[in-house]
């Protein structure tokens, strides 16, 4: 059968006036025909889209996307209207079939023409479609009770226009005549028949409704690369669709046909410990699993969320050594105070926890004399055996740690001459200081300190007479230079003899002075060497003279010593050679 073109084009007057009210004064086009024609042309199809309700308009909000779409679980199709003469037939594909084979397209609206059928909206026996009051409008279910439609895949779909254009051949494509037409797809991609797809003619616009996000409009223009450019050859409102896949909502429905029911459904939540999420099922979000306030404890977490963790934490704790507390620290236990194990110290504790204290402890030590070890006893350091500094004693060591040796060391001692001191030097007493007994000397001293002086010269002291020539004087005896005898003390000077009768000085013949010998004799004491028959030996020797002075020695009497010239007579007195 030829398809005939509708020879009646008609404009409702609502949908006139809505145009001609809403006509702009000068159209701004964001499309283009190849030719260069701006689209859409003429005011029918902004009259119907306005009639409708929308406030579109047909020119600035004209698009060429979305290309595809994902369905809601059913879709509305609606017939809003056919200013063309050919029968052409609108429906939806499953993105990715090959659309070239009739049953990957699925047809849904047709024609409003018809030949009649037992069935007009069905596509059969028609001429070649039902009419428009029975069959514009069809809802089509993808999915009922998580069960799909068998001909939806579950993806995204696109949609096309037939256009029963004639031509010949293998390349008819219309499904109630395969024997001409052309198909239009919303994916421009799959019109295989369009001669330069670096420019290709545009055959649908979209416009998505300003009432229902989910509806959108698609206006056709069905003849093959020209026509009058009015896209109101078949105006077609879908309505179910989405941009993005349908997402499964808590609602205990399989939203996206996949026969799982609120699967991954959740919502955020929060706690005073944190955020976290609700998960559908059934219907109905379950418990948050955001953390709840615990009691705190040791882990590194703010169980309590109190914005601090592991805060207050302690417990006992305890060693060999002991007990104490602990704390915790990022999740940790750190610090027990508890006696902790260390090397023993001298501080009467049993550092090393072994039972003892201050056990095998000792130290170097040292005084000013040196030195030593000193051991730990009851936390004090005791029994340093470091030389202790002393008294200083005569032993050649600095026993008083000074630096001198035996210093200021001083003995008391003495011999039978005296008092003295000994001193130590080089650990060693040096002798007596005091006077030994030597030797007796003639030299007033008592040299052997037996009492006496001079002892061994008893005549010492005693009347002598030196002679020289003829004459003589009288001393004492006396020691001599050498300290080893006596000498006489005596000088003899020969004067003048005179007969004065002073005493005698000097000796001097009997003859030369008669009246002074007399005057001698006169004054001799009763008692003389004469009388007592001691007589003086006849030599001048001194040795002799002196052993006879020793045992004739002068008698001490109330006036002094009896002097020779009383003692003696003139008989008596050595005979001078």
């Amino acid at each position: 059968m030829v398809a005939r073109r509708k020879k009646n084009l008609f404009c409702t007057l609502l949908a006139c006036a809505l145009f001609l009210a809403s006509l702009p004064a000068a159209a701004q086009y964001l499309y283009y025909q190849p030719d260069g024609t701006g689209i859409p042309q003429g005011g029918n199809l902004q009259g119907y889209l306005s009639a409708q309700g929308e406030s579109l308009d047909a020119i600035q909000d004209a698009s060429l996307v979305p290309e595809t779409f994902y369905p809601a679980l059913q879709l509305t199709f609606t017939l809003i209207a056919e200013g063309a003469g050919f029968e052409n037939i609108f429906g939806w594909y499953n993105v990715g079939d090959d659309v070239t084979l009739s049953q990957n397209r699925h047809p849904v609206l047709f024609s409003s023409y018809d030949n009649g059928s037992s069935d007009p909206c069905d596509g059969v026996n028609a001429e070649p479609i039902p009419p428009e009051t029975t069959c514009n409008k069809r809802t089509v279910v993808l999915c009922l009770d998580s069960v799909a439609n068998p001909d939806w895949k579950g993806g995204p779909i696109g949609f096309f226009l037939v256009s029963p254009e004639g031509i010949s051949g293998s390349q008819a494509h219309n499904d109630v005549a395969p024997d001409y037409g052309y198909i239009y797809y919303s994916e421009p991609r799959l019109n295989i028949l369009e001669q330069n797809m670096a420019d290709p003619y545009i055959h649908h616009l979209v416009y998505q409704s300003t009432l229902d996000p989910t509806a959108f409009y698609f206006g056709f223009e069905d003849l093959f690369r020209g026509g009058d450019n009015d896209f109101e050859d078949m105006l077609i409102k879908v309505e179910g669709l989405l941009v993005s896949a349908p997402l499964e909502t808590c609602n205990n429905t399989d939203d996206d046909c996949d026969g799982l029911i609120d699967e991954n459904v959740t919502e955020p939540c929060s706690t005073a410990c944190g955020d976290g999420v609700r998960i559908c099922n059934a219907g109905s979000f379950g418990a948050c699993s955001a953390p709840q306030p615990q009691a705190e404890s040791c882990n590194g977490n703010d169980d309590d969320c109190d914005g601090l963790v592991d805060e207050d934490l302690v417990q006992a704790c305890s060693n060999q050594c002991g007990s104490g507390v602990e704390f915790c620290v990022d999740g940790s236990w750190y610090g027990c105070t508890a006696p902790q194990q260390g090397p023993e110290s001298c501080d009467n504790i049993d550092n090393d926890c072994d039972g003892d204290t201050d056990e095998d402890l000792n130290r170097p030590c040292s005084t000013a004399c040196g030195s030593g070890f000193e051991i730990c006893q009851n936390g004090s350091w005791v029994d340093c055996t470091a030389p202790l500094a002393g008294p200083e004693v005569c032993d050649n060591i600095d026993n008083d740690c000074d630096a001198d040796t035996d210093e200021n060391l001083v003995l008391a001692c003495s011999t039978a001459c005296g008092s003295g001191q000994r001193t130590c030097a080089a650990g060693a007493w040096s002798d007596c200081s005091a006077q030994q007994p030597s030797p007796e000397r003639c030299d007033d001293l008592d040299n052997d300190c037996d009492g006496m002086t001079d002892e061994p010269w008893p005549e010492k002291g005693t009347p002598c007479e030196i002679w020289q020539g003829g004459c003589s004087t009288y001393g004492v005896y006396i020691c001599n230079d050498d300290h080893n005898g006596l000498t006489c003390s005596g000088q003899v000077n020969p004067l003048p003899e005179v007969c004065d009768g002073a005493p005698l000085t000097k000796r001097i013949p009997t003859s030369a002075c008669p009246a002074a010998t007399a005057a001698r004799a006169k004054t001799r004491p009763a008692t003389s060497y004469r009388a007592s028959a001691r007589r003086a030996p006849s030599s001048a020797s001194t040795e002799t003279w002196s052993a006879w002075a020793r045992s004739n020695r002068p008698q001490r009497n109330a006036t002094g010593w009896t002097t020779i010239a009383t003692a003696w007579s003139t008989t008596d007195s050595p005979t001078s050679n």
